[in-house]
């Protein structure tokens, strides 16, 4: 596993590799489709995954997490 203490994060964000997909990477929209799914190439940003249940659970179990909280995008009204 990577050490995301050690990750450069002082740079322009690579179009793959991890640094890429801490950024990118975006849960599945569709509930009855996540639960299914554990990747898929992510076309709407042209880069990274979209995650499902399948990669998720097995995640928050490894790291004895909770829940993944994600802000990144701007938004108009807030």
């Amino acid at each position: 596993m990577i050490d995301l203490n050690k990750m450069s994060r002082f740079q322009e964000p690579p179009k793959e590799g991890p640094l890429c997909d801490l950024l990118w990477a975006d849960p599945c929209e569709n509930e009855e489709e996540a639960v299914s799914l554990e990747w898929l190439d992510n076309s709407t940003r042209g880069c990274s995954f979209v995650f499902g249940s399948r990669a998720t659970t097995p995640f928050l179990n490894r790291n004895d997490f909770l829940s993944i909280i994600r802000a990144h995008e701007a938004q108009l009204e807030g």
